[in-house]
């Protein structure tokens, strides 16, 4: 029992970090294509004709800043697993995390 305990543990805590493959960041208006990114190039870049904007550094993303009320988008902070996404609602903008190959875990629990 200890044996196969220790080993799910190493091949948990080897799987954790590994990236599926390098992301890309899609920047959707609506249903609308808006910026596609890849996660590795560090950019910041307006949306909305300046109303938001949104910062790719590092391998995560994020919303820097926007006109909407409760600014919910901005205080979400970084993303960056595949799957991971920041919407805000007010401006219909939906920022999302792609993997370029397929995903090695299906769920992620916080």
């Amino acid at each position: 029992m200890a044996l196969v305990l220790a080993a799910s543990v190493f091949f948990i805590v080897r799987d954790s970090g590994r990236q599926a493959g390098p992301g890309m960041v899609l920047v959707y208006h609506g249903s609308q294509l808006l910026k596609e990114v890849p996660l590795e190039k560090d950019d910041v870049f307006p949306v909305l004709e300046g109303r938001m904007h949104i910062q790719v550094s590092h391998g995560k993303v994020r919303v820097l800043d926007s006109d909407c009320l409760q600014h919910i988008c901005t205080h979400t902070g970084w993303i960056q697993r595949a799957g991971q996404s920041i919407v805000c609602v007010p401006n219909r903008v939906l920022i999302e995390i792609r993997s370029k190959s397929p995903q090695l875990i299906d769920a992620v629990a916080f």
